[in-house]
């Protein structure tokens, strides 16, 4: 089987055109069904947290790159990739402790989603560098 196989390449594609084309907007709509309280499938629920997961997963590493010059992109991502660890290391205590008090997942989703708009915010702020260095090199 080679790699990569030609149904890789293509989905690959496919996923990377849709990413484009829905922008920010998957990121928002994925959280309507879970924030509305609807009783989902296990497929569905998956299908959900693959459309959050979509475009988030090494975004902030490229516009980390583009923006910071070249000698010191790699300082630069490791820094970013602090904040995430971070975010995770606050978030999860964080959701824990109000579903312990409220007793209702709810709440959880609620305080996840806060973050999520202000990451949303966020992005809408980043500067478009049409995949340049901003800086230039160094």
């Amino acid at each position: 089987m080679p790699w990569p196989t030609a149904r890789n390449v293509t989905l690959a594609a496919l996923l990377g055109a849709a990413g484009d084309r829905l922008a920010y907007l998957h990121h928002l709509a994925s959280w309507l069904p879970l924030l509305a309280n609807l009783q989902l499938s296990q497929v569905m629920l998956l299908f959900l947290f693959f459309l959050m997961g979509l475009g988030a997963s090494c975004f902030s590493w490229a516009c980390v790159k583009e923006v910071n010059p070249h000698a010191l992109s790699g300082m630069a991502t490791s820094v970013a990739n602090t904040g995430a660890f971070l975010g995770t290391g606050i978030l999860q205590p964080l959701v824990g402790r109000s579903i312990d008090l409220s007793g209702s997942y709810a709440t959880g989703l609620w305080i996840l989603f806060g973050f999520a708009a202000v990451g949303f915010v966020g992005a809408l702020r980043i500067r478009e560098t049409y995949c340049r260095y901003v800086t230039g090199t160094s």
